[in-house]
């Protein structure tokens, strides 16, 4: 089981590695181009994404907290 510090740290490496290709979709990885098919197209579908994954911290953190008594 998670401690409420690891699922939080967890989103934290999640967010670090996924937003960034969201926003800027064009990497370079191996010497090729790799394009992303599932940026951002705009503002809505951005907090749209935010709030679904803070909707699972959330409902993790409910757990921890309902199971470590």
């Amino acid at each position: 089981m998670k401690t409420l510090k690891e699922a939080i740290n967890d989103l934290q490496a999640f967010f670090e590695c996924d937003i960034w290709t969201k926003f800027y979709p064009e990497i370079k990885v191996k010497n090729k181009i790799w394009i992303r098919d599932d940026k951002f197209k705009s503002k809505r579908e951005f907090e749209q994404y935010l709030q679904e994954h803070f909707d699972v911290l959330r409902d993790e953190i409910k757990y921890l907290k309902e199971n470590s008594k």
